[in-house]
Parts: C-alpha cells; sequence; structure tokens
C-alpha cells in the first residue's frame, strides 16, 4: 500500500488471490464424500446430516467465489478509473496555456 488511506490495484489482488486458492480448497473437500455410515436405525438422518453439511460448503464455496471475484472486478474499476482520471487530466494539461493560467 502506497499510504494508510491509499490502495492500489495489486492491492486487492493480494485479498482475491487467498480467496480463490480457499474457494477451490473447499471444492476439494466437498468432492470428497464419505462413505455411507452404518449407524443402525439413525443411518438415515446421519445422512441427513452430512448432506446438509455438503450443501453448506457447496454455498460456502459459492460465496467465496463470487466475493473473490467481486473483488478482482474492483480492482479492475479502480484503474479504470485511475487510467481514465490520469487522460483527463493529461488532456486539461495540455489545454493550459504555458505557465498555468
Amino acid at each position: 500500500m502506497s499510504g494508510p488511506n491509499e490502495m492500489e490495484v495489486g492491492d486487492l489482488n493480494a485479498v482475491a488471490s487467498p480467496l480463490h486458492q480457499a474457494a477451490q480448497g473447499f471444492a476439494n473437500l466437498s468432492s470428497q464424500a464419505p462413505e455411507a455410515p452404518d449407524a443402525g436405525p439413525s443411518t438415515a438422518r446421519v445422512g441427513d446430516a452430512l448432506v446438509a453439511i455438503a450443501n453448506s460448503m457447496s454455498q460456502l464455496v459459492d460465496t467465496v467465489t463470487s466475493l473473490a471475484d467481486a473483488v478482482e472486478t474492483s480492482g479492475e474499476d479502480y484503474f479504470e478509473a485511475e487510467n481514465l482520471n490520469r487522460l483527463e487530466l493529461e488532456k486539461i494539461g495540455d489545454d493550459l496555456p504555458p505557465g498555468g493560467r
């Protein structure tokens, strides 16, 4: 970072990359389904609990992936805005007479 209240595009990439890695890790975990348990009469309840956990993991992957994508998009938008501002300031500078006024 450049200062306490300043942010650069690369700073957002530093946030987005671990989020994408975490989402991929969660996705890998959710694809490794355990063997169906034999818990006697409660087997159906244990199975229902595993399904609920798998569904929660899927939602978590989607949420973390969306968050990472939003951070990346913000970085791209920030870069675009900075570039447009720079071009506008250059244009204004070119229109000024020598000496600035």
